[in-house]
């Protein structure tokens, strides 16, 4: 029953990075924090459609798969975040929403139901402020 929200937890604090801020004062990290949920929330808003879509045409009875299939929602994430700029500022709405559209529905996942594996509890990263990685 948790898995949904454990995923949700996964992309914020490994893909996107959510705990990773760019400074160090109130204003900086409220801002960073804000940007974040707001590129995951677009991402979300348009990937749904292309999300539906996938799992009602991949669906086991109609492929004759072994299982249903899904988007891959680190990819979307991606996808999103490198044409953010080219949807909201530059005019190219309609062109950068169809070549995610077809991007995202390209990358799929399979559900794979049951399965349970331990996690692999990696050590924190140490690293100083002055040498973060590149976002």
């Amino acid at each position: 029953m948790r898995w949904d929200v454990e995923e949700a937890y996964k992309l914020l604090k490994t893909r996107v990075e959510i705990e990773a801020f760019s400074g160090k004062t109130a204003r900086s990290v409220h801002q960073d924090f804000h940007a974040k949920i707001l590129m995951m929330t677009l991402c979300a808003a348009l990937a749904y459609p292309v999300e539906q879509k996938v799992k009602e045409e991949y669906k086991k009875e109609k492929t004759g798969n072994k299982y249903d299939q899904q988007i891959n929602k680190t990819s979307a994430l991606s996808i999103t975040k490198e044409n953010l700029v080219q949807i909201l500022l530059r005019g190219m709405h309609q062109k950068g929403i169809d070549c995610m559209d077809a991007i995202i529905e390209n990358s799929r996942d399979i559900i794979r139901p049951g399965r349970h594996f331990e996690r692999n509890k990696k050590p924190k990263r140490l690293y100083h402020t002055c040498y973060k990685p590149i976002a």
